[in-house]
């Protein structure tokens, strides 16, 4: 069949499909008899209908399907089964003009793996917390384990600075003072806490059930303050439970005997978030300077692969059922630069593994699932043997640790600086542009 690839990038390739209309009419003839035995008529016997209202009736369809059929054809004898081309991703038909009986001419667009110079990230400066966590960390957290199990009673009276109230909250327009319409009943403030407006909690103290207070409340944390109408249902005091051993038995559901006890298990586990947010940090920014010094083409195909997982995965948490409203290009077009990224952070860990001959081993696994294991029945070899049972989720395990093995190998490079939690946040503030 004639054809013509054309070279449109270094990641980007065009095949050219030509044929006459010579060339696709014993395709078409086929089609047409095929369909012929299919249909069925008043007036004629099945399979019996004449040739010719058989390609009246469903002639330009089955057109179609035989120049999408030639296409598709010529593209895996010319492409896919050639070594030319190491072909990623769907082809897409750009171009397809035909007509039953005339010529066809069409183009189908394919990306291929890109080739490119790895770049290394050598004295490049990657930053990583560092942080002990102290005496101090403990006693708020058990705190704020006081504060989970505080019993809740009725106060009979107005409200106090420690008053645990229920409330309904109402929308306020500020320039007319009507309700708004938009309202959520149920919603809970501690007065002793410090997530309102200090404003907004003295208006809030002194009042009693059944009284509406129009204060400012701030619905997320980049949200400005807005007004509204807060109906008071129930005012309740709370009471803590002390801080000893029966408490570390209760909290523990009976698998820790002694406060002490508690408290050091508490300090491991938060120890343990530290590592684990640290090393989620400073992956993420070595990847982005690996990703600064690697700057090279991917090739479409791939990057609209992330971009369809990224809008399945919105299906699915919108329960399978996108709003009504929602605008599709925008959203694929929001995340197209991190579709890119994560295409071009692909590929450069695809080259190192192969470079390098990374494998995951057994003693890989084992030594993750000695690392992770909790306790409380979650033993290594409990979670071996549960995720032997589970072949797409080892492999994603395979696939994460062989991650962490192209992740050392950078930081091997990388200039590593020690920051503490505040250094942290306001670099993270300053890559945002805040």
């Amino acid at each position: 069949m004639p054809h013509t690839i054309n070279r449109l990038s270094d990641v980007e390739y065009e095949l050219e499909v030509e044929a006459s209309a010579d060339e696709l009419a014993p395709e078409l003839d086929s089609a047409i008899r095929k369909q012929r035995a299919r249909t069925s008529m008043k007036g004629f016997r099945p399979g019996k209908v004449p040739a010719q209202l058989v390609r009246k009736m469903y002639g330009k369809a089955l057109a179609y399907g035989v120049a999408e059929d030639t296409v598709q054809k010529t593209y895996r004898a010319e492409i896919l089964e050639q070594d030319a081309y190491d072909v990623l991703g769907q082809p897409t038909i750009t171009e397809l003009d035909y007509e039953y009986g005339g010529d066809l001419k069409a183009k189908v667009r394919f990306g291929v793996r890109p080739d490119f110079e790895l770049q290394d990230v050598t004295g490049v400066e990657v930053s990583r917390l560092e942080h002990t966590v102290d005496d101090k960390e403990v006693d708020e957290e058990l705190e704020r384990m006081r504060e989970r199990d505080a019993d809740l009673s009725p106060i009979d009276g107005p409200t106090t600075a420690d008053s645990f109230l229920l409330t309904d909250i109402y929308e306020v327009d500020e320039e007319s003072g009507e309700l708004t319409g938009e309202h959520r009943h149920d919603v809970a403030f501690w007065l002793g806490g410090d997530e309102l407006l200090p404003d907004t909690r003295e208006a809030l103290i002194g009042v009693n059930e059944g009284d509406a207070v129009r204060v400012k409340l701030v619905r997320h944390e980049d949200d400005e303050a807005q007004l509204f109408e807060v109906r008071i249902k129930e005012n309740k005091s709370r009471e803590l439970p002390d801080l000893d051993d029966d408490f570390a038995k209760s909290a523990s559901k009976g698998s820790i005997e002694t406060l002490e006890e508690l408290r050091t298990q508490l300090k491991e586990r938060m120890e343990q978030s530290v590592a684990h947010s640290s090393r989620e940090l400073f992956e993420g920014g070595l990847i982005r300077a690996v990703l600064d010094k690697n700057e090279f083409e991917v090739p479409q195909s791939v990057v609209d692969m992330y971009l369809e997982g990224r809008l399945e995965e919105f299906k699915k948490q919108a329960g399978d059922k996108l709003p009504e409203d929602f605008d599709e290009a925008a959203f694929l077009d929001a995340g197209r630069s991190d579709a890119e990224r994560q295409a071009r952070w692909m590929f450069i860990r695809d080259r190192v593994v192969s470079d390098e001959g990374y494998t995951v081993t057994e003693e890989d696994r084992v030594a993750y699932f000695e690392e992770t294991a909790t306790g409380d029945g979650l033993t290594p070899d409990f979670m071996m043997q549960y995720y032997r049972s589970m072949p797409k989720m080892m492999q994603q395990l395979d696939d994460m640790l062989v991650t962490r093995k192209v992740l050392d190998f950078f930081a091997a490079q990388a200039t590593i600086v020690g920051k503490d939690r505040e250094a942290m946040r306001l670099e993270a503030a300053a890559e945002r542009g805040e």
